[in-house]
């Protein structure tokens, strides 16, 4: 992020759904941090409301319910304009998804989102949220911050669902500036009902 107008980050959550299976997105994660090498004072108000945290609303998706059943979707996830079987689905109340045992963020909390099931095997589900950043957009200018993505992806063994988190940085018109992608996470980079952290 540096040399950019960046006034805006959309941050977007994609799934592709199986009839059998979920794909799993766990806590995505955008933040932004102070570089090393900035010489200007940071004001305090800025650090506290825009850096070193995850800028996503609901970015672990703990601000609501929790699918208990395969069949359920919940289309009102705070935060997040959805499509799809988009979904937040609670830990162990499934069978044969995401447990809270099993490999994921240390700090995970009761819920995980997830793509859901769908009638058509090539069915996207997906989520976005845009954020203002318009308030540091002169320290982005002067590439005096820089920025982390990412997320715990999986699915369920080797069904064929995958699932992937990008971020746009748009200017003060919204046109795309620039662009990052972690995923996708294929069925060949896992096993069954596993995710991988990436960034």
């Amino acid at each position: 992020m540096t040399n950019t107008d960046g006034s805006a980050l959309q941050a977007s959550s994609q799934a592709t759904s199986t009839t059998a299976s979920e794909t799993v997105l766990a806590n995505p994660s955008a933040t932004i941090v102070p570089a090393t090498s900035t010489t200007e004072t940071t004001s305090t108000n800025l650090i506290s409301k825009y850096m070193e945290h995850n800028l996503l609303l609901n970015g672990d998706a703990e601000a609501g319910p929790g699918a208990t059943r395969p069949e359920e979707v919940i289309k009102s996830i705070p935060g997040w304009t959805t499509t799809g079987t988009f979904t937040p689905v609670k830990y162990d109340a499934i069978s044969g998804t995401l447990q809270s045992s099993d490999p994921g963020p240390e700090n995970r909390g009761e819920n995980f989102f997830a793509g859901g099931i769908a009638d058509n095997p090539n069915a996207v589900a997906s989520a976005i949220q845009t954020i203002d950043l318009t308030e540091v957009t002169p320290l982005v200018d002067k590439g005096h911050v820089t920025y982390t993505l990412l997320a715990y992806l999986g699915g369920f063994g080797n069904f064929s669902n995958a699932a992937d988190v990008q971020a746009l940085f748009l200017d003060t018109n919204g046109q795309e500036i620039a662009t990052a992608q972690v995923g996708p996470v294929l069925n060949q980079d896992r096993t069954i009902g596993s995710v991988t952290h990436q960034t």
